[in-house]
């Protein structure tokens, strides 16, 4: 025992600095590790930043293409309403067309692939600039839920009351009209202005159409802003 002591006596320098080698090279493991995490974690935060722009961007075209769409259609409800119009003076097909506008509904299908993925793996974390998260978040929670809720209405309504409307009173199918001569198209339309329930309908789709512009607008406006903060985030990453 006193021979073990007086040998520990005699070696205990070189087993200190055994024991300093292992943990100098646990610590250095350990700051090697967490730099390699924290570089996977900033790469997976760059793509999803980046991967958040491309889908917002898409998004906003989408909805742009659609509310020009609408926009495009919504004066020729005030025109048909107005019974003395003179039909004949009409652009060729512009009946045909104005009855297939009626009888369409939009849908806004938003490209959620990122979304759902840190929905589902946590990976929200990684996204460092909180309140640009949030306003993602409050995006797709919110704003996409209130348009798909509008489609919904008008898809509804178009479904179960325009077109069953329009396939008792025409005797051709609306997407059909283009077939028929333009004195049929007019005493077509002449016959659907002389009922009322085909004029509460058209009030009824143009509001409709009037709410989808007005959400697809607003939300329009918060894509961009948020477009252009992602791309601000992704080159200061």
């Amino acid at each position: 025992m006193k021979r073990l002591f007086q040998q520990f006596r005699n070696d205990w320098p070189s087993y200190i600095f055994e024991i300093l080698v292992i943990i100098i090279g646990i610590t250095i493991s350990f700051w090697v590790n967490e730099w390699r995490i924290a570089n996977e974690e900033r790469d997976s935060e760059k793509r999803l930043i980046h991967e958040f722009h491309e889908n917002l961007a898409a998004d906003s075209l989408n909805l742009f293409t659609d509310m020009k769409l609408i926009e495009t259609g919504l004066p020729a409800y005030d025109t048909v309403i107005n019974t003395t119009v003179n039909w004949q003076s009409f652009p060729k097909d512009s009946i045909g067309k104005f009855l297939q506008f009626t009888s369409i509904y939009f849908s806004f299908l938003s490209n959620d692939m990122t979304y759902e993925e840190i929905k589902q793996s946590g990976l929200s974390r990684l996204i460092s600039n909180k309140p640009l998260l949030a306003d993602i978040i409050n995006l797709y929670h919110v704003d996409y839920l209130q348009i798909r809720e509008i489609n919904k209405i008008e898809s509804t309504f178009i479904l179960n009351r325009m077109l069953p409307f329009l396939d008792s009173q025409l005797p051709v199918h609306v997407t059909d009209l283009f077939l028929e001569s333009r004195e049929q198209q007019v005493i077509h339309l002449s016959k659907l202005l002389k009922n009322q329930h085909f004029i509460n309908l058209l009030k009824s789709n143009y509001v409709i159409k009037l709410t989808i512009i007005k959400a697809y607008d607003a939300t329009l406006q918060k894509l961009r802003n948020l477009i252009h903060q992602l791309k601000t985030e992704e080159q200061n990453l």
